[in-house]
């Protein structure tokens, strides 16, 4: 079998997202013999990465196209690629408590500074 032969038989398998190795498992081809033609020939290499690219494009332009009839869609595409001017923002209160557990417990306690405390009630480890 060719190079060209091995490349019909991994596209179907890369162009759905499989690793280069389970393509490779899948159309019944040496991993090693792939590499190596990868790593001896430029032009091969390039076609199996256009190969492993394709699901990625196709994700992508499903997104594209589906934001022309989704709002929601489009806006959440635009929050996660342009943060610093779609994503939502949470603005800082300055006056935050620092502690906000203990402060509202201080509260609740009517004394600054104490922290109310509740009985402690001790297990009962006996068995019956």
């Amino acid at each position: 079998m060719n190079i060209e032969e091995y490349l019909t038989n991994l596209k179907p398998y890369l162009e759905v997202g499989c690793s280069l190795h389970e393509a490779c498992i899948n159309a019944i081809i040496p991993y090693t013999t792939v590499v190596d033609y990868m790593k001896n020939d430029e032009e091969i290499r390039k076609k199996i990465e256009r190969m492993q690219n394709q699901p990625l494009y196709i994700a992508r332009k499903s997104v594209v196209d589906g934001m022309k009839l989704d709002g929601d869609l489009a806006l959440k595409y635009l929050e996660r690629k342009k943060k610093d001017e779609f994503s939502p923002r949470s603005e800082l209160d300055a006056n935050i408590a620092v502690n906000p557990i203990k402060s509202l417990l201080n509260t609740l306690d009517g004394q600054t500074g104490t922290i109310p405390t509740g009985e402690t009630v001790e297990p009962n480890l006996e068995t019956q």
